[in-house]
């Protein structure tokens, strides 16, 4: 056996070490999908009781209000603390637990306040009573079977504030700061006038209206003994006017220094609080969804305008949390430690996720290294390929002449490989990342400039489920098929009738005849066969011409007509008779050597027999080229179908590309990327098979 030489050896281990790496960027890759999709579990199913809104007490209990009205509590093991019922038929809108106290607000505009060692004792009582309405021995104090005495209701446990006058519906935009003593409602009242109101409410006293305006009034926070809030630019406090940003304030939080505000413009700034200065106001990088800000008390959580969500440290001014989720998502608990998202993506079955704001943090680090890993997989396992082909000696040397002969003829021939480095850096910058940004961009639900999720094959999946889509698929077959008999079949008869005249001037002029329709504008060709030729008119030609032979036809809507046949057949005889790839043909018999047609005519070959035994197979690769720039012609051709019904749904017919321009003109760039990367798909299988076509005819 022969020994391996040292180079080999040391390819071999260079082979051994890639395939190592490649296993563990393998690994890596397995273990970031697996905990990229980690979540942590609150203990308590909250999916089943339509949980909209969730707040965390100083002992990380957590009280949770629904949609219905209800209120309870739990602990970080799922224990059910307490569980009031319905303090209101509305949906609960906020929630704050602040030194023991609950402050729950309502859709209607009503504040519920309660202790919640209160809603304990009560709780107790209400699950005992349950209890004994469900046994079957009689209640003391009552007859056999008769039915025991209703609970006292919670409400008389509750401070409750109604605003100062009815609003007669709901109210939206919702945030309750609770202090020592008193609270401040924001709200906007969905009356009629859809104002936004500013309240301070004293414990057990009426609502003091602050502020009333058409416009948002921002954020709220307390800084030291001081109340702030924001109205459109301007930052107040209590009533004295600040200073103003020139730009919405969405929302202020606080450190016992500094006050931090969060602008519509991504903008972090920072004041201090006993100099009342900016001290800080630089533009953080992400886009925020200017309607779901919030306040943690001293952080920021938002959702960023790619459906992920983020936290802005204050402190370290900067993001310090970026992680993928929904569009869909919304924030229902937030604070600096953790947040709890609800997503009705099905919103017939939302689902509730609570992250630590550390597993966030890992979450978002293991998507990252994700794609990371993956990439280093890729790179290891050519690297291991290369390495393996290159342990023999003989592959090695092979190789190594191949790398030295293309550098070669790379330098001998630099100024060519310069010179063509300006057109292929175009063709990278306005043709190949084009196609690679429409190939992800049907992995995502995307919007330019305010979401790209990744969803990844549901565009596929609908789009293969329209009825429509494969309708305009039928529609395109019909077209390519007529399109593609017209391209070939016609040209080339004229072609041969032009070849076959020996008049040259006579030849010329037919020829110069033929081609001048074509430098006609497609817009204008376009119209004069829908209106002129096949027109809804009497006179339109067709209508005029079936006159001729019967004087009672009244005419008819060739274009819009109620048959789909007769729709497209009237759309398929565009352009007749068809002559347009005529000079092609013409040019590649031109090209024929004449001693052939002399050879063949000396042998008794005829006309007709010449054109099928000599001419189709000279002019060949001809055929070929017609045949695959048709194709691909007919396929992205939409312009016609466009002109005659517009890109609407309401097209009389549809072809793939129609569609996937419409998408695009309504927003919908995700669904007409997945139409573009079937046509695509299409496109390529024909030019592939042509290319082989093609080679198996050279070799």
């Amino acid at each position: 056996m022969k020994k391996r030489s040292l180079a080999g050896k040391l390819f071999f281990c260079g082979a051994v070490a890639a395939a190592v790496f490649f296993v563990a960027a393998i690994v890596l890759f397995a273990v970031s999908v697996v905990k990229s999709g980690d979540q942590m579990d609150l203990g308590y199913d909250l999916n089943s009781r339509s949980v909209v809104k969730m707040a965390i007490g100083e002992n990380n209990e957590r009280v949770a209000g629904t949609q219905h009205g209800e209120v309870f509590s739990f602990d970080e093991n799922g224990e059910l603390l307490w569980d009031l019922g319905s303090l209101n038929d509305r949906s609960v809108y906020d929630l704050v637990l602040r030194g023991g106290k609950v402050y729950v607000v309502y859709a209607d505009g009503t504040v519920y306040v309660f202790e919640e060692n209160d809603a304990r004792t009560f709780s107790a009582s209400r699950a005992a009573l349950l209890a004994e309405e469900s046994s079957d021995t009689p209640q003391e104090g009552g007859e056999d079977g008769a039915e025991p005495a209703p609970a006292t209701g919670f409400s008389e446990h509750c401070e409750i504030y109604r605003l100062d006058y009815s609003i007669g519906g709901n109210v939206s935009n919702t945030q309750l700061l609770a202090t020592d003593g008193a609270f401040y409602l924001r709200c906007r009242l969905n009356d009629g006038s859809n104002r936004y109101y500013l309240y301070r409410f004293e414990e057990g006293g009426s609502p003091e209206r602050i502020r009333r305006s058409s416009f948002a009034i921002g954020g709220m926070a307390m800084g030291g003994d001081d109340f702030y809030y924001s109205y459109r630019g301007s930052l107040y406090m209590g009533e004295t006017e600040l200073f103003n940003l020139d730009e919405d304030i969405l929302a202020l939080s606080s450190t016992e220094t500094e006050l931090s505000i969060l602008t519509a413009s991504s903008t972090l700034v920072i004041m201090n609080l006993e100099s009342k200065e900016i001290v800080y106001r630089e533009g953080l990088p992400l886009q925020v969804d200017t309607g779901f800000v919030f306040s943690t008390g001293r952080n920021f959580l938002v959702k960023i305008k790619n459906g992920g969500v983020a936290m802005v440290g204050t402190e370290e001014r900067a993001v310090t949390l970026s992680m993928a989720a929904s569009n869909n998502a919304n924030f229902i608990l937030w604070n600096d430690d953790c947040f709890t998202l609800r997503d009705s993506t099905d919103i017939n079955n939302p689902t509730v996720v609570f992250y630590s704001v550390s597993m966030a943090k890992s979450i978002s680090l293991f998507h990252t290294l994700k794609w990371t890993a993956l990439a280093l997989a890729l790179v290891f396992a050519l690297l291991a390929v290369l390495c393996a082909l290159c342990v023999k000696d003989r592959m090695r040397e092979k190789i190594g002449a191949e790398t030295v002969s293309v550098a070669k003829s790379v330098w001998r021939n630099k100024a060519i490989y310069l010179a063509l480095v300006i057109p292929f850096a175009l063709l990278i910058i306005f043709y190949y990342i084009p196609i690679v940004l429409g190939f992800s961009i049907s992995f995502l639900d995307y919007i330019p400039g305010e979401k790209s999720v990744f969803v990844g094959f549901d565009y596929f999946a609908a789009v293969l489920k329209s009825a429509t889509f494969w309708d305009a698929s039928l529609s395109m077959v019909i077209f390519l098929i007529t399109d593609l008999l017209k391209a070939l079949i016609p040209p080339f008869i004229i072609a041969e009738l032009i070849f076959a005249v020996r008049f040259k001037r006579f030849s010329l002029w037919v020829r110069i005849l033929l081609f001048l329709p074509g430098i006609l504008p497609g817009v204008a060709t376009a119209l004069v066969w829908a209106q002129g030729i096949f027109g809804a008119t009497p006179n339109s030609l067709i209508n005029a011409f079936a006159r001729l032979f019967v004087p009672s036809f009244a005419g008819l809507n060739w274009i819009n007509n109620p048959s789909m046949t007769v729709r497209i057949t009237s759309v398929i005889c565009f352009g007749f008779p068809w002559v347009g790839s005529y000079l092609i043909f013409f040019g590649a018999l031109g090209g024929i050597n004449s001693a052939i047609f002399e050879a063949a005519k000396l042998d008794g070959c005829s006309w007709f027999r010449r054109i099928i035994r000599i001419d189709i197979p000279m002019i060949l690769s001809q055929f070929k080229y017609v045949l695959i720039t048709s194709f691909i012609a007919s396929v992205q051709n939409y312009g016609t179908l466009y002109i005659l019904y517009g890109a609407d749904g309401s097209a009389l017919i549809k072809t793939p590309a129609l569609l996937m321009y419409g998408e695009i003109m309504s927003g919908n760039y995700s669904t007409a990327s997945v139409m573009g990367v079937f046509l695509f798909i299409v496109l390529a299988v024909m030019t592939v098979l042509n290319f082989r076509s093609q080679r198996e005819q050279i070799d």
